[in-house]
């Protein structure tokens, strides 16, 4: 009986003390706070962009799924329409695997509607945003497949063109970014791996049939992932310790694409400030009125973000934040940001005793918005707030990449801990359905200010008129 006191004492006391034992304690199930999901994702396996001329001719015949991997753009380029760098099936299942994964983890905490038919329209809960290329645009489809569990129309997803993609291909659209790149290839570290990888490229440029300076390190590595990942056998010269000290280097190579301040921002500056923006109009969204679930969120506000872009993308916004010492993305690597509604910690729920013994939960009276990130599925931990951010804190990991207060990288090469630390203007561009080439934007990211003066500019052209 002495016993059963003591035990049943111990337990109030545990109750009284610890949040999660205060929850269990009264049976109140910890409510849902995500609100919003960013998904940066690789598109999915492709074949090969660039060949050698001693390297076997496997790839000419090799078989892909006629009815879509055959499809494309009437602005695809040659080398797509041949069959060079295009999504294989092998790419689609990723993705779709991708998406059911999605479905299973976040469809309900986030409340999208999935009663949904290849009739309907684009589900506004949701913004799907593609580069102009065959390989994103299908991965892009083949997530939503998975997600929806049916065959979505290609018109879903919204395509940013090459000609004013400055936000999943930024890198692209600033001449200076290929000057500091240049800068990099021209450094004391660039040099000393240049020598360092002599006898590798050496032996390299022999058995591929060109000579292979460093950077084209990153081709060669790429090739070989190509074959692993479709299981096509490789040549008898690659050996496994080849392959390892080529994608060793490869990875030097890419952390050098994106290696400084200035080329950090010139190259996805504008995705990662796109995204903190976002986040804040929806936190305005749900502080002015707390208890909105993800389903009554505005329709201006969707639930989920997907940009199905590149490597170059996800590496240059990995290094926006300052992440150090990362390998190159694989097919179908993805970076994942969750933004959380939280009670604050002085109204958080906690755990009284009354008369009878029975805990009960205040209620919360205000909140705390949170990001949580994640690279491949492991969290991502940066600087100033480790994996779990706060908003405001987050939000200054942008102010430190915008006034330089970027440390130096500071990870081995075989680390699998992630760690980053923590304007230039970017005007939305019109994002075009795929299938409906000039006509009106089916989906437009503008913010506050600038629906103001689009709106503006409209009263003004309907006056004049």
């Amino acid at each position: 009986m002495v016993c059963c006191v003591i035990f049943f004492f111990f337990l109030q006391v545990l109750c009284f003390l610890s949040p999660l034992a205060a929850m269990s304690c009264s049976n109140v199930t910890a409510p849902n706070s995500l609100r919003q999901v960013f998904i940066l994702t690789r598109h999915g396996a492709r074949t090969p962009i660039r060949m050698f001329p001693n390297w076997p001719k496997v790839w000419e015949t090799f078989e892909m799924d006629s009815r879509s991997n055959r499809t494309f753009l009437t602005t695809s380029t040659d080398k797509e329409k041949s069959g060079w760098g295009i999504l294989t099936t092998v790419g689609e299942h990723q993705l779709l695997e991708m998406g059911q994964a999605f479905r299973r983890d976040y469809a309900s905490r986030l409340q999208l509607d999935l009663n949904v038919s290849p009739m309907s329209p684009m589900p506004e809960e949701i913004v799907v945003l593609a580069s102009e290329t065959q390989r994103t645009i299908y991965s892009a489809r083949s997530f939503l497949s998975g997600l929806y569990g049916f065959e979505v129309p290609l018109s879903w997803v919204q395509v940013l063109y090459k000609a004013n993609d400055t936000l999943l291909r930024q890198y692209k659209h600033n001449p200076k970014v290929k000057q500091l790149q240049q800068q990099n290839r021209e450094s004391d570290d660039w040099k000393r791996k240049e020598e360092e990888s002599a006898p590798l490229r050496q032996t390299l440029s022999q058995l591929l049939g060109m000579e292979i300076g460093l950077r084209h390190m990153t081709s060669v590595s790429t090739l070989f992932q190509c074959h692993l990942t479709h299981e096509v056998p490789l040549p008898e010269f690659v050996t496994p310790e080849l392959m390892a000290e080529t994608h060793r280097y490869a990875d030097f190579v890419w952390r050098m694409k994106y290696h400084g301040k200035e080329l950090t921002l010139l190259s996805a500056g504008n995705l990662f400030k796109e995204i903190i923006y976002t986040m804040k109009r929806t936190v305005k969204a749900l502080r002015s009125n707390p208890s909105t679930s993800p389903a009554k969120l505005h329709s201006r506000t969707p639930r989920c973000y997907l940009f199905s872009a590149h490597d170059s993308t996800v590496l240059a916004l990995l290094s926006v934040m300052g992440v150090a010492r990362i390998r190159a993305p694989v097919f179908a690597s993805n970076i994942i940001f969750e933004l959380h509604q939280l009670p604050s910690e002085e109204t958080q729920c906690g755990c009284e005793t009354s008369n009878n013994h029975v805990c009960t939960a205040a209620r919360p009276q205000s909140y705390r918005y949170e990001v949580r990130i994640f690279y491949d599925g492991v969290p991502l931990a940066v600087r100033r707030c480790n994996s779990r951010c706060r908003l405001d804190i987050f939000d200054l990991i942008w102010e430190d990449a915008v006034h330089g207060q970027n440390p130096d990288m500071i990870l081995d090469d075989d680390t699998t801990e992630y760690i980053a630390i923590s304007k230039p203007a970017y005007t939305p561009e019109d994002y075009i359905p795929v299938l409906e080439v000039g006509t009106a934007p089916a989906v437009t990211l503008l913010h506050e200010h600038e629906q103001r003066a689009a709106a503006a500019a409209a009263a003004s052209a309907s006056a004049s008129a």
